[in-house]
């Protein structure tokens, strides 16, 4: 698969929406999270690892998320 200006080699816009578990089975690289938007408070769980982190706005999270199964809470 060519990457997208040789950096990434996809993107996943997910708005207002709630992840259930999963991995990125095909995703390689390191996953980018950021956090934008009119909301207070949400989380990103990795029970692998048994952590959540809290998500804060206009904040950017890198993970390997082809190794870890994640899920987002619901944004409030």
């Amino acid at each position: 698969v060519k990457k997208l200006f040789k950096v990434f080699s996809m993107m996943a816009l997910n708005y207002n929406v709630t992840i259930n578990y999963h991995y990125n089975k095909n995703d390689n690289d390191l996953s980018i999270v950021v956090s934008v938007g009119n909301w207070k408070r949400g989380w990103l769980v990795l029970p692998q690892i048994k952590i959540v982190i809290k998500l804060i706005k206009d904040e950017v999270l890198f993970l390997k998320a082809n190794f870890l199964i994640h899920r987002n809470t619901p944004a409030a």
